[in-house]
Formats: structure tokens, C-alpha cells, sequence
């Protein structure tokens, strides 16, 4: 397993697992945007999880600050419950420690069972909860590098 920025050849991928209907030439926007590294002028990746040539899923950085990120993880439907989670998000922490963070934080919906197990796992503590603005109850947890 690597993790890559996205490429415009992964647009087909892209329109079918995460953005149905979309056009090209706007998913071919969004990977621009990625590979940019940078969102409302902060820090910010969106990377491939490929796995033998195919991509299984996607991870995100967002810099909160100089030394924390937050971090996201999403695998396509078919690929759930392989493994590829843990180990993507597992190289993602390293890759966060490489760029200089010190801590890393999610926002995980408190019905995501396997997500916040997954996170359990690999050592977030769960610090706070709240109701986010479509009116899901979430869960905000954090991990040091």
C-alpha cells in the first residue's frame, strides 16, 4: 500500500465511488485543488490510498495549526473491512510526523462503530462531543505523535 496524491487519471474512481454524476472536468478541478496542498490558505493533502495499482480509498490532511491536523479517512464500499484503514491511517500518522505535527485530531459520527474502533486502535482519545451542524452527534478525538 502506497499513499499518492490523486492523479487526473483517477478521475473514473473518483466519479464512482465518491462523486456520482459529476462531471470530469469537475472532479479533474477537485484533483487540481488537491494537489495543490493548500485549502483557505493552510496545509492540506487529499491522498490515494493504492493498493497494487487500484485505489481502495482516500486520506486527508487539514493543519489546524503549526502543530496539529486533523486527519479523515473514507474506503470505497467494497474494499471495507480488509484492513486497508488501519494501515493507510497508520502510514498517514508517520507521514503527519515527517511534516513536522505534533498531534493529530478526527471528527468521527458517534455511530461510526468501526471508525471510532479503528481509532481506539491505533491510540486517539476521545476529548470531546458535540452535535455538528446536519445534526449528527460527533465525536472529536486526538492522538500526540
Amino acid at each position: 500500500m502506497i499513499l499518492r496524491p490523486f492523479s487526473s487519471n483517477d478521475w473514473p474512481v473518483l466519479s464512482e465511488n465518491q462523486y456520482p454524476g459529476m462531471q470530469e472536468k469537475d472532479i479533474q478541478s477537485f484533483i487540481t485543488q488537491w494537489n495543490t496542498r493548500q485549502h483557505d490558505g493552510k496545509y492540506f493533502e487529499m491522498l490515494a490510498i493504492d493498493v497494487d495499482g487500484r485505489i481502495v480509498g482516500y486520506v486527508s490532511l487539514y493543519a489546524q495549526d503549526d502543530s496539529s491536523v486533523s486527519e479523515g479517512v473514507e474506503i470505497c464500499t467494497p474494499f471495507r473491512r480488509q484492513g486497508f484503514a488501519c494501515t493507510a491511517v497508520s502510514l498517514l500518522l508517520q507521514y503527519a510526523k515527517d511534516l513536522g505535527f505534533q498531534t493529530v485530531t478526527a471528527q468521527i459520527r458517534q455511530d461510526n462503530v468501526a471508525s471510532l474502533a479503528l481509532h481506539d486502535k491505533l491510540g486517539f482519545q476521545i476529548v470531546d462531543s458535540f452535535i455538528n451542524k446536519r445534526g449528527n452527534p460527533i465525536h472529536s478525538l486526538v492522538r500526540s505523535l
